[in-house]
């Protein structure tokens, strides 16, 4: 696997700390879009397009993992074949954060969610 860090300096990394272990998620919001009337690019950054779905975060914590809404809410019994498809590959602790779609005729569609 790809080191998902390689763009950062040696001093970059150095300010990196390893996630608190908690349950819920306690400082790990989810990243949400900011009206702004400033752009802004670097070829470090990755982004996203925008998807029509619903933003989550995942976090595996000790062979558990649990998904909440962008609010904070469990959203794990609205996808529970995502939680087990994360708990079927998941080997270490992370924190995912993205958006859950569904597609219909190649594209995301909301209300098939």
């Amino acid at each position: 696997m790809s080191d998902p860090l390689w763009a950062l300096s040696p001093a970059e990394r150095r300010l990196l700390r390893p996630v608190t272990h908690g349950h819920g998620l306690e400082g790990r919001e989810p990243m949400l879009a900011t009206l702004t009337h400033e752009r802004f690019s670097d070829e470090r950054w990755l982004y996203e397009r925008k998807l029509d779905g619903e933003r989550c975060v995942a976090v595996r914590e000790g062979g558990r993992v649990d998904l909440f809404s962008r609010n904070g809410l469990s959203a794990a019994s609205a996808y529970p074949e995502l939680i087990d498809a994360l708990t079927e590959r998941a080997t270490v602790d992370w924190v995912l954060d993205g958006e859950v779609v569904a597609f219909e005729h190649g594209r995301t569609s909301f209300a098939r969610l």
